[in-house]
This record gives structure tokens, sequence and C-alpha cells, in this order.
């Protein structure tokens, strides 16, 4: 291809990703009215699943040459123990996809509001199975997620 054509195709998806970016949004917009909660309430729907410590909270990273990638505890001066509590709209910013949150889910060295098995290899789905049988035969019932890439499973424990 040449330069020209190569930026006539770069142009031609950049469009493309507009109109599914307006996709996205207009179903999100649809998805919101089906919803009975307001945006208050699935905040503290959120807080009470999945917030163990409201006084930390983790942030996704990428390092600038993208080859490494986690979570860390936020901080104030990145002194390591003057964390930032977690408040409702970061976790609005969650909620809408703006940043990727951790959370910090043992309270108090005893207490623990969920348990997420994670399972990404080969065998995900025969050992999601065989977890899920085990479970519900000990009386748990589980949520199980298809992970974002699509290659693993979560599988809940609340």
């Amino acid at each position: 291809m040449t330069l020209f054509e190569l930026r006539e195709k770069l142009q031609y998806l950049e469009s493309q990703r507009i109109n599914l970016d307006n996709e996205i949004l207009q179903t999100k917009r649809e998805i919101e009215k089906l919803s009975p909660f307001s945006k208050e309430q699935k905040i503290e729907l959120f807080k009470s699943l999945f917030i163990g410590r409201y006084d930390v909270f983790a942030k996704y990273w990428i390092s600038s040459d993208g080859l490494k990638k986690g979570y860390s505890p936020t901080t104030y001066t990145f002194k390591g123990s003057d964390y930032i509590p977690i408040s409702n709209q970061i976790i609005q910013q969650h909620l809408q996809g703006k940043i990727r949150l951790g959370t910090y889910v043992v309270v108090n060295q005893t207490f623990v509001k969920f348990l997420v098995i994670d399972l990404d290899k080969t065998s995900f789905i025969e050992d999601s199975r065989a977890i899920n049988k085990i479970s519900h035969s000990l009386g748990l019932k589980p949520l199980i997620e298809l992970s974002k890439s699509g290659n693993g499973i979560h599988i809940w424990y609340f």
C-alpha cells in the first residue's frame, strides 16, 4: 500500500472507531433507562459487594514501555503509607470504565466480602464445571463470569 492509501485506511478506521464509540454510548444510555437503580444506589451496591477497606484502593497501571502491568495502592506522595481512601467519585469512574480499580477485601485480618477463583488455563471450562458441581454439593451458589479476554472464567462467591 502507498502512504496515501494507508492514511485513507487510517481515516476510515478512525471514523469507524468514532461510530462504534457512539454506538456504545447509545447502548449504555438505553441500558441506563432500564435500570431500576439510581447512580447513587449503584455505587452503594458496588460498595456493599466489592469494597472491604475504605481507607485504601489500588489502581491499575502500565509501564511506559508497555511491558509491565499491575495494581498498586494509591497514595498522595508515593511514600507508601499515605493511602488515598476510596470515594464515590472514584467508584463512579470505575463503573464508567474510565479507570480500573483493585480492592482490598480482607477486613481486620478476619473477614472477606467475596472470594474469586480465576481460571485461565486451557482446561478452564472443565475446571469451572467441576468447581461449580462441588460448590453446589456444599450448598454454595457461585456466580460464573467469562473473563474479559474470553479465555478464562471467574468464579465468584459472596
